[in-house]
């Protein structure tokens, strides 16, 4: 990717709303990697608190598999990691069988 392509994906997704954060998760750099590039590109991104922000992500399945659980197959999924010891990959697993 050439630095005028590279650019305009920041550009793009700046002007979209998109938050830094989330467009730094999607590209795979690090929050502090796209800021730097950004500012010294002179491109601005909507900012969110990061309460905001984490809640959003954290009731998203995508990011959150927890969250389409229901109450007994999060407890079964709780005894698992806890007590029986499985990974939380492993016991997530399990659970949904």
């Amino acid at each position: 990717m050439t630095k005028a392509e590279r650019i305009a994906m920041y550009r793009a997704a700046a002007e979209s709303g998109e938050p830094m954060a989330v467009f730094a998760r999607r590209i795979g750099k690090t929050v502090q990697a796209v800021w730097a590039y950004a500012k010294a590109n002179g491109i601005a991104f909507a900012t969110l608190p990061a309460s905001a922000l984490m809640n959003a992500m954290n009731a998203d399945p995508k990011y959150n598999p927890l969250v389409v659980l229901t109450p007994e197959q999060r407890a079964d999924y709780d005894i698992l990691t806890r007590k029986g010891r499985l990974s939380r990959a492993d016991a997530l697993k399990q659970v949904l069988k």
